[in-house]
């Protein structure tokens, strides 16, 4: 931020909690992160086997499920 020429920088860490769903925790974990390209490297057919593995470890099936964002907020 500072090489684009904002002075004014101020980072935050929100934390909260979402309700999820064994399923949904897997998708986003499995296919919304690195693991799904390095998964689909090691073998292309495996997503499917990855979801169900990943499903049955998710210990936040219709609990809370923590979660955070970083919040970056820069001004010139």
């Amino acid at each position: 931020m500072l090489a684009a020429g904002f002075t004014r920088i101020q980072l935050e860490t929100v934390a909260l909690t979402t309700r999820v769903s064994a399923s949904n925790a897997a998708q986003g974990l499995v296919l919304g992160s690195p693991l799904r390209s390095e998964n689909e490297r090691r073998d292309s057919s495996g997503l499917d086997r990855a979801l169900d593995a990943v499903t049955a470890l998710v210990r936040w099936d219709g609990n809370d499920a923590p979660m955070s964002a970083h919040v970056a907020t820069a001004t010139k």
